[in-house]
């Protein structure tokens, strides 16, 4: 069996947001370098995301790239259960907030936020930019988000 941990997602739009992070434990120097101006670029993102593979591997934890969608990794720790507690220090040490605030930056490009426009072009509705938008424009129009972009 296998592992998945959640790692695929969201989306970039013209801009990334500025992110601050809020540590409440240790972060390794490059995180913290990485964070310290409010924007991850995708090299950050991808050095910690190396950073984390390391540090697992250290601890004799496979991690295992499945792919990538929308500059965002899809990743899987092979075994049952839940991930080691060594992963989980390493993940919060190396990767956590560079990999949320990478996230978060692509939210707008994600594969949901292209299945909201097609969705608002169906019903031909002006398609807001950012994605929480479409979402609420969604909501208030009564269509669901889904392949058929059906209205409630």
């Amino acid at each position: 069996m296998v592992c998945l941990l959640a790692c695929a997602s969201c989306a970039s739009a013209v801009s990334a947001p500025s992110v601050t992070p809020t540590l409440n434990r240790a972060s390794s120097a490059e995180q913290s370098a990485a964070l310290a101006d409010g924007v991850v670029t995708y090299a950050e993102y991808q050095a910690g995301f190396e950073r984390l593979v390391s540090c697992a591997s250290k601890h004799g934890i496979e991690v295992k790239l499945m792919g990538e969608q929308n500059k965002v990794f899809d990743y899987a720790i092979p075994g049952e259960g839940q991930p080691p507690a060594e992963f989980d220090q390493c993940y919060a040490y190396e990767f956590a907030d560079v990999d949320a605030s990478w996230q978060l930056s692509r939210e707008d490009t994600s594969p949901a936020a292209v299945l909201a426009e097609k969705c608002l072009r169906k019903w031909h509705l002006e398609v807001p930019a950012k994605y929480s938008d479409r979402i609420a424009l969604m909501d208030k129009e009564g269509i669901e988000l889904g392949p058929g972009c059906e209205k409630r």
